[in-house]
C-alpha cells in the first residue's frame, strides 16, 4: 500500500489506518446503503468487514474535511492488474453530514484525485467504476467515463432491484479533462 497525501481545496486523503477499522464499520452501516466493494454481498459482520476492507486493496483513504478533519468518505484503488496496468476506484460516502454549498462532493473529489493518482503514480492505462444505476454516477458532470456494462437487475435494495454499471476513464481521456477537472477541486500540485 502506497501512503502519498493527495491534497485538494476542501478535502485532503489521508491513508487508512487499523485504528480506522471500527469507526469505519459504523459509518458505512449508517445512512442509505449503496453498492460497494465493500457492500456488495449485503450486511458484514466486523471481522467480514475488517477483511474486506483490505481484499485486492492497492492503496485506500479517508477523505478528510479540512475545515474539522472529519472522514465523509473512504475512498481505494483496488482490484488492480498491474501488467494489463488497470485497476478499479470505489468510493463509499459516509453521509455525516453536507459539504459547504461552494465545495464540490467529497466523492467527486475523490475520484479525481483518484485517477490522478492510479494514472501519475502508478501508471495505469485504464481505471473502472462500478455503481448503482439509481445512486450517483462516478464523475457526473465531465462526460469522461465510458459504459462498458450494465447487469440489469442485479442489485436488490429495499424490495427493488437496480441495475449495476461499470464505467471506465482511459488514460488518453484523462490527458485532455485533466486540467478542468483538478481546477474544479481546488487540486495542489
Amino acid at each position: 500500500m502506497l501512503g502519498i497525501a493527495l491534497e485538494a481545496r476542501d478535502f485532503w486523503l489521508r491513508p487508512v489506518r487499523s485504528s480506522d477499522t471500527e469507526p469505519l464499520f459504523y459509518l458505512a452501516n449508517i445512512g442509505s446503503p449503496s453498492w460497494s466493494r465493500l457492500t456488495a454481498e449485503g450486511t458484514l459482520t466486523p471481522r467480514q468487514f475488517q477483511e474486506r476492507l483490505w481484499r485486492d486493496v492497492l492503496t485506500q483513504y479517508l477523505v478528510c474535511d479540512r475545515i474539522d478533519g472529519a472522514p465523509r468518505a473512504l475512498a481505494a484503488v483496488y482490484r488492480a492488474d498491474l501488467l494489463s496496468r488497470t485497476s478499479h476506484i470505489d468510493v463509499v460516502s459516509f453521509e455525516v453530514r453536507g459539504a459547504p454549498a461552494d465545495a464540490p462532493p467529497p466523492e467527486f473529489v475523490a475520484e479525481v484525485l483518484l485517477i490522478e493518482h492510479a494514472f501519475r503514480d502508478w501508471d495505469m492505462r485504464k481505471v473502472y467504476f462500478e455503481y448503482i444505476a439509481n445512486g450517483p454516477e462516478p464523475l457526473a458532470g465531465l462526460e469522461l467515463a465510458i459504459e462498458e456494462a450494465r447487469f440489469v437487475g442485479d442489485y436488490r435494495h429495499d424490495g427493488t432491484y437496480w441495475d449495476r454499471v461499470v464505467t471506465s476513464v482511459w488514460k488518453c481521456g484523462w490527458q485532455e479533462a485533466r486540467s478542468a477537472a483538478l481546477n474544479l477541486i481546488g487540486f495542489y500540485e
